[in-house]
């Protein structure tokens, strides 16, 4: 699945990303999309995200800072639903599409995005 120019224009135009994609319009993308998505999508998210879809995906959305309003406003953009707050670890739980993801990577306030599942030790 490719971000179409149009989804960063509309994002940039909100006030959202910057007109290079990141957020502020202080990032530039350098080596393009691929690079945000290994640096940004967990592993086994990485591939679900690939092959695209349009069913919400629970995921973990993980902050520089926490959850901000500009954050609210993204995510909103962007057709996504936060569910929680995860202060503690300066992240919130959202539904997102695998679009949504996508384009929620091209903010420099997002650090890493995880699939939200149970955890089993």
């Amino acid at each position: 699945m490719t971000l179409l120019m149009d989804d960063q224009a509309m994002l940039a135009g909100q006030g959202l990303v910057g007109e290079q994609g990141g957020s502020g319009g202080g990032q530039n993308l350098g080596g393009g999309q691929a690079d945000l998505k290994n640096k940004k999508l967990d592993g086994g998210l990485k591939a679900i995200v690939a092959r695209g879809g349009t069913q919400p995906l629970n995921v973990i959305v993980q902050t520089k800072d926490g959850l901000k309003d500009e954050d609210r406003k993204l995510v909103a953009s962007v057709g996504g639903k936060i569910k929680d707050d995860l202060y503690i670890i300066k992240a919130f739980s959202a539904d997102l599409t695998p679009k949504a993801i996508e384009m929620l990577i091209l903010s420099d306030r997002i650090v890493r995005i995880f699939p939200d599942a149970e955890v089993h030790n």
